[in-house]
């Protein structure tokens, strides 16, 4: 690498961006959801009064612990933290120009950044990909599956203004080729194991741990073997098999329902167990007549919004998202009714977590005092934040499909990965989406795969030496043709009066004091202005203040 001792000191010498430290399952036969019930029309939701409950019940649970609510984060921490979560980037310049010249309080200002941010596209891409990720942490295998099909689904629902109840509806009733039908590489992911698809349905839709059960009953008694194989029965007729098309290249998966079929207990032998009916998991019966549609049965039932387990699930994951931390329960009672009454209005949801006293909090720690946990970003994120810092392409670059996002095929996947290593000499934009999806699907990284997992927070030594030796980072730091870094360059501004907006557009803060004598001291006595500004953004991109929400 090109990077000097001196460059890798930055960080620490300066302290930037240092981290500032970090600071119960719902009753099994809860009621019934009735299947076939109509779905009244979404009431015209109270978001004050939904705020103000959550805040009650956060409030009423520090005191029982024994803490205060901690000071409110500053306003460029709370731009920083809306956008990361709810844009999966860092705020621009732009924005945070905005933002701090939009008029007092901070909790309108807050209000409408959120607005804002909730109805723009970046939205319906991001939390698009937090739901592929959350459905891809337990799948069985990665065959045939499209990832990529599954977010540009996900995605172009949420853009158009479909309730998640509407998509999940279509993730478990779904037939089709995996990469042309996106909703069926959902149940995909189980590989066509009826089993697998109910643990699925059950673990990341409902929040219920039932697979121990497929083999014996839980030691609490919460789910009996009984009750995890009438539920499977639902999966019964549902198969994955391949299109061989003409012999050449891998086949196209399709999930099909079929007329016929059933599941026995333990598949241990053919024939060797029971067949159990299917049955809800709060105990009524599924549908019955031999021709019934299982799943679009199942469907209606699990986004019911009398449904005891799903609004509340939907609640806790993003709670989880965006607070770094459980709810109390009557919390999630107040959200998740909140979230039925908006229509299951993914936006509405964000926008009523990060309204909350919770959300605002400081991440500074306190002795006594309730703070907000210190959250690592995803590779994805990263790397997109780090374009967008940069100039490079953000969205897909000239390697996307038209009109998909960043979604590549195999020869554009190899051209995005080509651009990497053209910035790096200066001579193109890199397309860091590009070659991060490259390299992510070179090893696999689903099912046991070892490719680099954009949706990974782990702090390891894989992901460090990605972020410090690895060439995307090191391409992004260069001058390539368009960046930011060549228009500084360019501009001949002096490192003292550059250095503020520079830091300003990767942190989103200025530099404290320290940092900017550190960092400007080093631009002048490196051996060039490019070398020394390149040092300088490779040393920001690596900061915790970059690759943490604070």
């Amino acid at each position: 690498m090109r990077f000097s001792r001196r460059a890798l000191a930055l960080v620490a010498a300066a302290g930037i961006g240092a981290l500032p430290g970090a600071a119960a399952a719902p009753a099994k036969k809860a009621g019934a959801a009735a299947a076939g019930a109509p779905r009244p029309a979404a009431k015209a939701p109270d978001a004050a009064r939904t705020v103000a409950a959550v805040d009650a019940a956060v409030r009423a649970d520090w005191t029982a612990r024994g803490l205060r609510p901690g000071p409110a984060a500053t306003d460029l921490e709370i731009l920083r933290r809306l956008t990361l979560d709810l844009a999966g980037r860092i705020p621009t310049l732009a924005e945070i120009e905005a933002f701090q010249a939009a008029a007092p309080p901070l909790a309108a200002k807050r209000a409408a950044a959120a607005a804002r941010l909730a109805a723009s596209a970046d939205f319906a891409e991001h939390r698009a990909w937090t739901l592929v990720d959350h459905y891809g942490a337990n799948a069985v295998s990665a065959r045939g599956v499209d990832e990529d099909a599954l977010h540009d689904f996900v995605a172009g629902a949420l853009r158009a203004g479909r309730g998640y109840d509407a998509v999940v509806r279509d993730l478990i009733g779904a037939e089709g080729s995996t990469h042309t039908d996106g909703a069926a590489n959902f149940l995909a992911m189980a590989d066509g194991n009826p089993t697998a698809m109910a643990v699925e349905v059950a673990d990341r839709l409902l929040g219920l741990s039932m697979g121990c059960a497929q083999c014996h009953d839980h030691v609490d008694g919460t789910w009996k073997k009984e009750e995890f194989w009438a539920f499977t029965s639902f999966f019964a007729r549902a198969s994955y098999v391949p299109d061989i098309r003409d012999g050449k290249g891998p086949p196209d998966w399709h999930l099909i329902e079929l007329p016929y079929g059933e599941v026995r207990m333990g598949m241990a032998l053919p024939g060797s167990g029971p067949i159990f009916p299917p049955r809800y998991p709060d105990g009524t019966a599924g549908p019955a007549a031999p021709d019934a549609r299982r799943r679009d049965a199942l469907a209606a039932w699990v986004t019911a919004p009398a449904n005891p387990w799903f609004a509340k699930e939907r609640v806790k994951q993003v709670a989880a998202l965006m607070l770094g931390a459980p709810l109390p329960a009557a919390a999630v009672d107040a959200l998740a009714a909140y979230y039925v009454d908006s229509g299951f209005a993914e936006p509405a949801l964000a926008r009523a977590v990060a309204a909350t006293e919770a959300y605002a909090l400081s991440s500074r720690p306190a002795a006594g005092l309730a703070t907000a946990p210190v959250r690592p970003l995803t590779l994805r994120v990263i790397v997109r934040s780090i374009a967008l810092a940069t100039g490079a392409p953000v969205d897909g670059g000239a390697g996307a499909a038209a009109g998909a996002g960043a979604r590549y095929g195999k020869g554009a996947r190899k051209k995005a990965a080509a651009t990497v290593t053209k910035a790096a000499a200066g001579d193109d934009a890199p397309d860091l989406m590009g070659a991060l999806d490259a390299m992510a699907r070179a090893g696999g990284r689903r099912a046991g795969g070892t490719g680099i997992d954009p949706a990974s927070t782990d702090p390891s030594l894989v992901r460090a030496l990605f972020l410090m030796n690895g060439r995307l980072v090191d391409a992004a730091t260069m001058p390539f043709p368009g960046s930011a870094l060549s228009a500084l360059l360019d501009s001949g501004r002096d490192a003292a009066s550059a250095i503020d907006p520079v830091v300003l557009s990767v942190l989103g803060r200025p530099p404290t004091a320290a940092e900017r004598t550190a960092l400007v001291a080093h631009v002048e006595h490196a051996p060039s202005p490019r070398a020394g500004w390149s040092d300088v953004l490779w040393a920001l991109f690596n900061a915790s203040g970059f690759l943490y929400v604070l």
